[in-house]
Formats: structure tokens, sequence, C-alpha cells
């Protein structure tokens, strides 16, 4: 029994001495493996965040450790190589090679945009400094000369020319002693290779000089080469750019610069900025030289009367010699004294004439001067205002985004769901804010000619894989297939402005994207053009090298009246869908000066519902031209060319465009968008205007759809489409005859049985034969008179008519009724609020859309809806939809208020569900009529 239990106690110590050193073993292991390498990496750390950067010394086991290591090692490491990188930066030196850690590396990323902004600031500076130099040395020379005026422009020619490295340059001033006609003499002359020959000189002054002193504007020859002709006098291919010199508000002559290569924009503006002190010293010359030649002028009279003085003298001292032989002759002595005497006073007032125009001469220069600092002030402001006001709208607008994403994005949940969408709200204004301010700040750029542009070599290829990858995840957000496209035979290279041309793309295919809904599809296409292509379009360009960009959708459409205002500034296809799609209505306009200024044209080919193609043209090579006015590139033919064949021309359209400019039928609003078919239809054919919207209120009354133009031809083309169930006409309108147009309608079979009643002022009507007229009503007509005529439209009609007007004409027919009216303009809502109550109804106002459908849930016994179609946060297209939603609402009736007369929104109020629509600004009669028909039906 001992035994075994020494024995068990033997077993339990060996077993306690295994587990102790396992224990012990298991913990060296990890103090070694584990613990010792953590702690040098808090170590490292800490020094990390004191912003030192460690040297990691140590061996990386393989494990999680290990790794965790290996990540400090590389983080260090990019550390280091991100501190050599913005040291190199901050030496200035710019070409220091960088690479990200990763795709995902932020600092890496900022770190390069860093030096790609101090490297574009250091260029911008040094290019400022090197105009600043030239400047600076200009005004040096122009102190150094009073009354030399050749030596001036020898010399300032010569220094433009060697500090802005061109082949020659030249001065001309005008000689205006001839007043019929300016004529340009040669000032100054310098060339860095040989010197201009008289050819040239002459060709430069009666080609370019002169074409500058007409226009009084900048003007760029085409380049030239010498030849036998007098007209080509150049020997290399060169870029020759004259510039009119100004001075007291006129031109005194131009300057010339020729250069081998194209002039970059630092020097244009060099030549630009220079031509203010230039002339202004050649000026300040010019009248230095005039003041002393009438100085000199003065002083020489001034000598000639003091010798006219010294032979009186003598004269006088030989009379009082000669007295007493002269005595016979004193009488005629003392009047030629006389004489004399009023000869000197006449000398001495032109003497002193003289001293005036002098000191007036001086005092006019020295004015000139004061002037002329002070207009160098103000271009030196207004050249700051112009630098600077881009940053100044932008940087104060872009920290408004910046924290409205921040508050919207709400990431502390510390805001309630309107406060962040509140936020959002001031997001999305300020970014469409932005996009105004940017765009404005574009088209002003291009309207004044300070919009820059910089032709390069671009490569099509290139253009077509940017627009892929930026569009590319949006469109699949939007579930739009967007598809890029690149014919076989495309240029590889063009010669162009890749900012801007991109600048177009993105624009058009934004708009496309904007305008397409899911499952729709976005194709930009890149292919090479002929002139064919172009002129299909009524285009010619100057080159057969052309090619074109083309963005087409399948999106809303544009209809065809409003496919040349979209190109116009602050114009939109469908201003009643701005709020939904949001723009300036500035996009194609830049759109347009770009691609005008590029040297092409654009084309937009659209039909609603169908999708739209805008085409742009361009051609292959283009640059060098003057971006003060548009390139010369292509000729837009206003005509239809003779060689373009006769079918091509759509006559249809051209009968619709006729009509349209007889009468555009704008002034009014009719039924035709709101015709069912079993509605009763009648056709109204007027042409003065009162009575027309006075029949259409009593088609209205009358439980009648009415369809109505002022144009005969229209109304052909009307009662062919709905074939209404009565007409009512004048018979004198004024496109076409009356009884032309019944004969018209009446030859069809489908419309011979029609009633027709005539308005007429005439008397006597004798009616044509075959001619079948049901009633002849005189005009003017009575209230009764209009009441029995439309009593005799449907006879089958009568009596529920005649109960109709009975309540419809009734002073309070709206009384106790509830309306509903939806309105975001206070005075909309406070004049409809006076007519409304007035007509003994209750009204429930809205500003909004969605306000409107809270208070219909909570008044669901109301008449009538009245909705703005145009409306923040909900429009009331959008609205209307939602109502009709609610089976509760399926029959209410909702008066849609349009801003504009136009189909496409009369269209969208009854796919809406819109019971009927009306036009701002409303009438009270027609309102009310409006009202009291949909309430009653």
């Amino acid at each position: 029994m001992i035994n075994s239990f020494i024995v068990l106690m033997a077993v339990v110590l060996g077993l306690a001495m295994i587990i102790i050193n396992f224990i012990i073993v298991i913990t060296l292991f990890l103090n070694k493996n584990v613990v010792n390498p953590l702690m040098k990496i808090r170590r490292y750390l800490l020094q990390l965040s004191k912003g030192e950067l460690p040297e990691l010394s140590m061996k990386i086991p393989k494990s999680a450790v290990g790794e965790m290591i290996e990540a400090l090692k590389s983080h260090v490491e990019g550390l280091k190589s991100a501190a050599m990188f913005a040291n190199h930066i901050g030496q200035g030196n710019f070409n220091y090679p960088f690479t990200p850690l990763s795709d995902n590396d932020v600092q890496g990323k900022a770190l390069l945009d860093m030096r790609s902004r101090l490297k574009e600031a250091s260029e911008d500076d040094a290019t400022q400094k090197w105009i600043s130099e030239g400047l600076e040395r200009i005004s040096v020379l122009n102190r150094d000369f009073t009354l030399d005026m050749p030596s001036l422009c020898n010399d300032l020619i010569k220094e433009i020319v060697t500090y802005s490295g061109v082949c020659h340059g030249t001065i001309f001033l005008i000689d205006d002693k001839n007043e019929s006609k300016l004529f340009a003499e040669l000032k100054g002359n310098f060339s860095q290779g040989e010197p201009l020959s008289i050819l040239q000189t002459e060709w430069l002054k009666n080609h370019v000089i002169q074409n500058v002193i007409e226009t009084n504007s900048i003007y760029q020859p085409p380049q030239k080469f010498i030849s036998d002709d007098l007209n080509s006098p150049f020997i290399t291919k060169c870029y020759v750019i004259a510039l009119p010199l100004f001075a007291s508000g006129k031109v005194i002559g131009a300057l010339e610069i020729a250069s081998t290569e194209k002039l970059s924009t630092s020097q244009l503006t060099y030549l630009n900025r220079l031509l203010e002190p230039v002339a202004a010293s050649i000026y300040s010359v010019s009248t230095n030289i005039l003041t002393r030649q009438l100085l000199d002028a003065s002083i020489q009279q001034a000598e000639e009367l003091t010798n006219q003085k010294q032979e009186l003298a003598c004269v006088n001292k030989n009379l009082l010699t000669k007295s007493e032989e002269l005595v016979q002759s004193q009488r005629e002595l003392k009047l030629q004294q006389e004489e004399l005497k009023a000869v000197n006073a006449d000398l001495e007032i032109k003497a002193h004439l003289l001293e005036e125009r002098s000191l007036a001469i001086e005092q006019a220069r020295q004015a000139l001067a004061f002037k002329a600092s002070q207009l160098e002030e103000t271009n030196k402001f207004k050249s700051s205002f112009l630098a600077n006001m881009s940053h100044e709208l932008r940087t104060p607008l872009n920290s408004i985004l910046i924290l409205a994403k921040l508050l919207a994005d709400n990431k502390a949940n510390n805001l309630n769901p309107k406060q962040v969408e509140h936020a959002t709200v001031i997001h999305k204004s300020g970014s469409d804010l932005l996009m105004l301010i940017n765009d404005i700040l574009d088209i002003s750029k291009i309207e004044s000619g300070k919009l820059e542009f910089v032709y390069e070599k671009v490569r099509l290829a290139n253009v077509a894989d940017d627009m892929r990858l930026l569009f590319r995840e949006y469109a699949n957000d939007k579930q739009i297939d967007f598809v890029v496209e690149t014919e076989e035979g495309l240029f590889e290279e063009i010669t162009s402005d890749k900012l801007r041309l991109e600048q177009v793309i993105k624009n058009l295919i934004s708009n496309a994207l904007k305008f397409t809904d899911k499952n729709g599809v976005v194709k930009l296409s890149f292919k090479k053009a002929t002139q064919a292509d172009a002129r299909k379009h009524n285009i010619v360009f100057a080159s057969d090298d052309i090619f074109s960009i083309t963005v087409s959708d399948t999106g809303i459409g544009i209809p065809a009246e409003k496919q040349k205002l979209i190109f116009d500034a602050f114009k939109q296809a469908d201003n009643s869908t701005s709020r939904k799609y949001g723009g300036t209505g500035l996009g194609l306009t830049i759109c347009r000066e770009i691609v005008e200024i590029l040297g092409g044209e654009i084309i937009v080919q659209s039909e609603p519902g169908k999708g739209s193609s805008f085409i742009v043209f361009l051609p292959q090579h283009e640059g060098g031209q003057n971006y003060n006015s548009k390139p010369a590139s292509k000729v837009v033919l206003l005509e239809q060319d003779e060689n373009i064949p006769s079918e091509a021309v759509n006559t249809q359209e051209v009968t619709a465009e006729t009509v349209i400019q007889k009468f555009t039928d704008e002034e009014f609003s009719d039924d035709r968008t709101f015709i069912n078919p079993y509605d009763k239809v009648v056709l109204i054919l007027e042409k003065d205007m009162t009575l027309l919207k006075t029949l259409i209120d009593y088609c209205h009354i009358f439980n009648y759809k009415a369809i109505a133009s002022q144009n005969g031809e229209t109304g052909i083309a009307l009662a062919k489409e709905f074939h209404p169930h009565a007409i009512l006409m004048d018979i004198q309108l004024p496109d076409m005859d009356g009884w032309s147009v019944l004969s018209h309608l009446q030859n069809d079979k489908s419309l011979e049985e029609m009633p027709v009643h005539i308005l007429s002022t005439l008397q006597n009507i004798k009616v044509p034969a075959g001619i079948n007229i049901e009633a002849v009503h005189q005009k003017p007509l009575s209230k009764n008179q209009l009441e029995k005529m439309m009593k005799g439209l449907f006879a089958e009609d009568m009596e529920e008519a005649i109960e109709e007007v009975t309540e419809f004409v009734h002073d309070n027919s709206l009384k106790g009724k509830k309306i509903l009216m939806a309105d975001d303009d206070m005075r909309s809502i406070y004049s409809l609020t006076t007519i409304i109550e007035n007509a003994g109804a209750n009204l429930i106002c809205a500003y909004d859309g969605k306000e409107a459908l809270s208070k219909l849930e909570k008044n669901p016994d109301v008449d009538i809806v009245l909705m703005d179609t145009h409306m923040p946060v909900m429009n009331g297209f959008e609205a209307i939809a939602q109502l009709r939603k609610n089976p509760r609402f399926q029959h209410l009736p909702v008066l849609a208020l349009m801003q504009n007369d136009n189909s496409g929104d009369q269209e969208k109020c009854k796919l809406a569900g819109a019971s009927d629509c009306l036009t701002k600004p409303l009438s009270t009669g027609q309102l009310l009529h409006k009202i009291s028909f949909l309430v009653y039906q």
C-alpha cells in the first residue's frame, strides 16, 4: 500500500515537472517570438508618433508578428521616400522621381498633386517674371529718349525682337498730315537674321500695317512664301502678327512681329502688355517734338521781332539825323511812326499769344502724362481683378460644399434626418451654383476673347479611353449602357486644344446620361468624315481632312422647334424639366463657342421620345488662329446649295414651318392633349383672340372639349387629326379664305357630315355651291346668342347643358367647396387666394408637391387640386403622378398650372394624370370657369 502511494507520488511529481518545463519553454518561446518583437514594434511606433523615422534592425519571424513588422518597415520606407520627395520639391527639383505605395496611397497621391501644382505655379511665376522684366526694360528705354523718334523706335523694336526671340520686327507710325487718308511710315526696324528687303517692307506696309490702321484691330495674315508674286515676299514659313498702337483715343501706328515658330502664350501676353507703354512713349516723344517745333517757331518769331525793332531804331536814327532835311515831310514821318507803333503793338500781342499757347501745350502734355499713369494703374487693378475673380468666387463656395458634405454624411450621428436633408440641399444647391459660376466665367472669357487655347498633338484613341474610364462607373450606376467606338481609318493624331475638346465631349456625354433613363444607351463614336458628310448639314470645310465626334442617346429627345434654342445662353429644350434634370442652360452655348473657335461646327439631330445625337465636325489640324475671332476653317451655308438634290428637302417640314410663322397659337390653351375617344369635340377657327378664348370657355361650360386655331391651314390639320363633332369658324381667316377651308374639309368623306356654324361681321353672306353649313351667326355675339349657338351644336345634350349653364353662371358656384393649391410663389398664392375666396370656396395652401400630398392625406374631402408644375422638392408633374397612385384620389379633379404654353408641358401633364391644364398668367374668368367645370363634371 505504501509502495503504491510512493509510486503514485513519483508519477504525479514527474508529470508536474514535465508541465512546468513545458510552460517554461512556451513562455520563453512567446517571449522571444512575440513579446520582444511586440515591444520593439511599440518602441518604433512611439518614435513614429514623434515624427522620427527609426531604422528597423531586427529579425523578422515568419508569423503574424513578422507580417506586422514587414508592414511597419514598408510604412517607414514609404515615409522616408515621401520625406526625400518633399525635400527635393522644396529645393525646386520637380523632376525627382516618386512612386506611390499603392493605388490607394492617399499621401503619395497628395504629394504628386502638390508637385504638379507647385510646378505649375513656378512656371507661371517664371512667365510673369519674364514678362515683367521685359516691360521694365522697355520702361528703361522709354526714359532715355525725348526728341529722337527714329532712335527710340529702332531701340524699342530691337529690344522687343531680341527679348522675345522672334525673327524681326518693325514699327510703323501714321503720318496724319494728309487729313484725307492715313499713311504709315517705317520708323523702326530690326532683324536677327537677314535685314528686310524693300519688297518685304512694302508688302508689310500695304497688306498688314494698313489693315491694322483701317480696322483698329490685331491682324494675323496667313503664312507667306517668297515667289515672283509681289504679294508673297517671305522666303521661309513664318508667323506674322501686327498690333495697333493707341494713344489719346486713336491709332498712332502699328507694331509688327514675325517669327519662324508660333508665338507662345507668354510671348503674346508680353506683346499685348508692352503696347500701351510703347504707344505712350512714342506719343510723348511726338508731343515733345511738336512742342519743340512750336517753341522754335516762337523763338524765330521773337528774333524777327527783335530784328524789326533794331531796324526801326536805325530808321528812327536816320530820321533824326535827317530831320532838318525832312522838315517838309514831318507829317508823313509822324504817320509812319504811328503805323510802326501799331505794328509793334501787334507784334507784342502775337508774342504774348505765342507764350500762352506754349504754356497751354505744356499743360496739355502734363495732363496726358497724368492720365497715362492713371490708365496704367487702372489696367493693373483690372488685370488683378480678372486674375483673382475666379479664385475669390470658387474658394468660399468650395468651403461651403466641403462643410455641407461633412454635415450631410453625419458620421457623428448627431443630426436629425431633417438637418441632414437640409445639409444635402445646401450641398446640391452649392454644387449647382459652382457649376453656374464656372459656366458664366467660361462664357464671359469666350465672349471677351480671354479664354486661352493651347494647340498640341492629340491622340484620339487616348481621348476615347479617357471618356470610357471617366463615365463608365457613372453610367453603370444609372443602369445605362455606355459605348465608346473608334472607326478604322481614323486619324491617329490631330492638332487641337485637348482640354477644350474634352470639355465639349464631357458636356455632351453628361447631358446624354442626364436625359436618358435606366436601360437606355449612350454612345460616343469617333470617325473620319468627308466633305459630303459635312455638306449634308450645309457645312463646307477648307480642308478635306476632317473628322466627326458623335454623342447619341436613347433619352427624352428634343422637339424640332427647340433645337435651335438649346445653343442660346440660359435656354433649354424644355424649361419645365429644369428642376428635375438641373443645369444652367450654358453648357451647350459654351460647347458651340469652343467648337467654333476650334474651327468646327456642332449639329443636333433629335426626335422626342427617341433620343438625340450631337455631331461635332472638326478639322484634323487647327491652331494659330487669333482667339479674339472665330477661325475660318469652315463655311456654314445659309441657303440650299445647287449641288444638293432637291429631294433632300422635306417638303412637309417646310409646310409646317410656314404655318408656324403665320400663327404660333401661343396666346391660348385648348384641350388637344386631353381628348378621350368619347369626348364631344368642337373645332374653333377664329382670328379674334378675345372671341376665340370666350368660345373655348363656353365649350367647357357646355361640357365640350375645344381645339382651336387662328390659322385655316392649321385648322384643316386639326380637323383631320381629331374629327370634331362640329366647327365654329370665321370665313375671313388671315392665311386663307374660309370657304376654301370648308371645301377642303367637305371633300373628305369622313368630315363631310360635320355641322358648320359660320361667325362673321359680313351681312348677306352667299354660300358657294357645294358648301354645306348649319347656321350663320352675325358678330358681335351677345351672351344669349352664344348660349343659343352652343345649345344648337348637340341637340341630344340640350337639357344637361341648360342645367350646367345655370349652375356655372351662378355667382356662388364654388360656395362651400374645398380647394387645395400647391405653389411656391407667395405672390401667386396671395392673388389666387383672393379670387377663390371671393368665389365662396375654402383654400388650403402648400408650397411644394410633397407638402401638397401630405395636406391632401389630412384633407381627403378636397374637391379639386390646383397644382403648379414648377416647384422645389417635388415638382407638379411628380406630385400629380404620386396622387394618382392612391385609389382614393383616382377621380379627384386636378388642374395643372403651367409656366409655358407648349405641347411638351401639356403632354407631361396628361401623362402624369392631370384633368386639365392652364397657362400662367391666369385670367379670373378663365380660372373660375375651368375650376367650376372640373368640380361639377
